[in-house]
């Protein structure tokens, strides 16, 4: 393995690894920094328990979303750099993808089922803990091919459509949280 790392050319070396590091951490660090942003809105607008709760279940969500997920965007990243043209990387890509969305989608039904057990055992004594933890589930999903398609960005080295959908994504979800915070007062 390490001689036929050795035998392929260099393509940048060590200043491409951080020009590439630099620019998609930037862009990663953006999207929590975003996620930051929202904890005085969500502090000032929600009362305290609300506001556990609705960490608890998103910690909940992101849990099950690593769980469930099976270590897809690892297969895909050894099976990418292992395809010999851009073809079977499209169908390597279209399989992870797939795989990524039946599994978690599968966990999603399932967890969806037993919500209930779930949300009691996750929010004790929360009345909208089950229809918070169906919600939380219900996007995992999406949360999924997003997170496929990012990863076949970032390999493709695509960093414009790669900026475009994490900054979309963001900017979806800052939107969301302060229309239906703010704008519509629906609280948790």
């Amino acid at each position: 393995m390490i001689a036929q790392a050795a035998a392929r050319p260099a393509d940048g070396g060590l200043g491409r690894l951080f020009g590439d590091s630099l620019r998609y951490g930037v862009l990663d660090a953006a999207n929590r920094l975003g996620a930051v942003l929202l904890v005085p809105l969500y502090t000032r607008v929600l009362a305290p328990a609300d506001y556990g709760a609705m960490d608890l279940v998103l910690t909940l969500g992101m849990v099950a979303l690593g769980v469930l997920f099976l270590g897809q965007d690892h297969a895909l990243l050894f099976r990418w750099n292992q395809a010999p043209d851009a073809a079977r990387r499209r169908e390597v890509a279209s399989a992870a993808a797939a795989a990524a969305v039946l599994a978690v989608t599968a966990g999603t039904a399932a967890l969806l089922a037993v919500r209930g057990v779930v949300a009691r055992a996750v929010v004790p004594g929360a009345p909208a803990a089950p229809e918070l933890v169906a919600l939380a589930l219900l996007a995992l999903p999406v949360i999924a091919v997003n997170h496929v398609q990012l990863t076949v960005l970032r390999m493709r080295r695509a960093f414009g459509a790669y900026a475009a959908l994490s900054a979309g994504t963001l900017l979806l979800t800052v939107g969301l949280n302060l229309w239906l915070l703010l704008g519509r007062g629906m609280g948790v």
